[in-house]
């Protein structure tokens, strides 16, 4: 039906359909959807959506219409009946197929393809990212759907015991990063290349030669997610034991002198600015060190273990 203007009602209302001139009864009708879909014209599952049972009009409105296009909101007005009575007729719902997601009605087998998706995402990544600790959380929530749709199905996972999350990543429970076959071999060349670096530290672009595309990134951040390393900056890379020996180094100078520029600090770590001043930054942002106009002095963290 189209109205001329906006009819106030809701399901089971009932009315009567005349014509204007002459003023002759056409009709009467039931209510059985007053906010239909604009397509189609006719309204899908129009039976189900005249139960006189509150629980089978929800089972025909989810499952006649796109996943998630109803709101727990709007049942009082779709089903008719008072507010407090649609928590009762929300209960009854599992046993026809439906379930709430962030207060909106999906089929169940809605739910189900998403979970079997949330599965197949995470083990493809871990697959293709042996070196990663879990698929990040953002990456996730894409391939699954709707943000509200993966955090329901995370956690439905999470409580089956079939995933886990570890620090913002999303992994199958019992997964750890490990070097294997050509990753291992070429593991060890990065990792001789950062001790041969020492102090100086090596640009990712340098740490590459010689390395499959993309794989110094990955075993390098590798490293820093395991402590071996550190990352300074965007793109450079030091051996932790080479930094720590920096930042001890570092530390007994400014004791020695109470405050240093950075020409005292070159010349104490045998440092050009090149690679002095991105360390110094890296020292008060540790807060190792803390600078003072153009002098730096012991930060709060200057004897801390790292």
């Amino acid at each position: 039906m189209r109205l001329e203007s906006p009819l106030v009602c809701r399901w089971g209302d009932r009315g009567v359909i005349r014509s204007y001139s002459p003023v002759t009864t056409v009709g009467g009708f039931v209510v059985v959807d007053p906010w239909p879909s604009p397509r189609p014209r006719r309204p899908r599952d129009g039976e189900g959506r005249r139960a006189l049972v509150p629980a089978e009009r929800v089972a025909a409105f989810v499952h006649s219409e796109d996943p998630g296009a109803l709101s727990v909101d709007d049942l009082p007005i779709r089903l008719g009946l008072p507010p407090h009575e649609v928590q009762a007729v929300l209960i009854e719902l599992e046993a026809r197929d439906a379930t709430v997601v962030a207060g909106r009605l999906y089929p169940a087998a809605a739910v189900s393809r998403a979970r079997k998706a949330a599965l197949e995402s995470v083990e493809r990544f871990q697959a293709d990212n042996p070196l990663r600790p879990g698929m990040p959380m953002e990456g996730f929530r894409r391939k699954v759907g709707s943000p509200a749709m993966a955090d329901h199905v995370r956690q439905l996972l999470e409580s089956e015991g079939a995933l886990e999350v570890v620090g913002g990543a999303v992994r199958l429970p019992g997964f750890s990063p490990t070097l294997t076959g050509s990753r291992a071999e070429y593991g060890v060349e990065v990792k001789k290349k950062l001790a041969a670096a020492g102090a100086q530290g090596v640009a990712l672009g340098d740490l590459a030669d010689g390395l499959p595309a993309d794989m110094a990134a990955e075993l390098a951040e590798f490293f820093v997610r395991g402590g071996t390393a550190v990352r300074v900056g965007n793109d450079r890379y030091y051996d932790h034991a080479a930094l720590v020996e920096v930042s001890r180094r570092a530390v007994v100078e400014i004791e020695r002198r109470g405050e240093v520029t950075p020409a005292d600090l070159r010349e104490a770590l045998g440092l050009s600015r090149k690679y002095l001043i991105p360390l110094l930054e890296w020292l008060d942002a540790r807060q190792v060190t803390v600078r003072v106009g153009d002098t730096r002095r012991l930060g709060p963290n200057a004897h801390q273990e790292w």
